[in-house]
């Protein structure tokens, strides 16, 4: 079971139209950004954190995290809007027209709040076991 739900994702995302973020919509990326937290975090200490209660002050960050998470993945979905023939770019004609963001600002949105996703979830990933290793500089000798 994920960390986080479709009430919290709507919440981090401010997304209030309820036609672009059915559930079904939503879902798809929460079980997407719930795989990427467990590769992550590691299946046990993932599994550890779900088992915790929801007041859990690691719990909710982790969770927070994995909404945020879950907007990386669904706000370039969201910006494509079909009508059955085809990927419409805009509709409506004069002051009714309406026009997605562009490819270039979803994708920007959507590493917001990735990198946001990634600040929340530094502290709760595996350290390396020598981390010492990593600063030896080959041909230094």
């Amino acid at each position: 079971m994920p960390l986080t739900d479709q009430q919290q994702v709507r919440k981090e995302g401010n997304l209030k139209t309820e036609d672009i973020t059915a559930p079904e919509k939503i879902e798809v990326h929460i079980e997407t950004a719930s795989l990427e937290m467990k590769e992550l975090l590691g299946k046990d200490s993932y599994s550890a954190y779900e088992e915790k209660n929801s007041d859990d002050e690691d719990k909710k960050v982790l969770s927070k995290a994995e909404a945020l998470l879950t907007l990386y993945y669904a706000v370039p979905v969201f910006n494509i809007e079909t009508q059955g023939t085809g990927i419409v770019r805009s509709k409506g004609w004069d002051e009714s027209r309406s026009e997605m963001i562009s490819w270039n600002e979803a994708s920007q949105l959507a590493e917001m709040f990735r990198d946001r996703a990634m600040k929340l979830i530094q502290p709760y990933l595996p350290q390396k076991e020598n981390p010492q290793s990593d600063d030896i500089k080959w041909g230094a000798i």
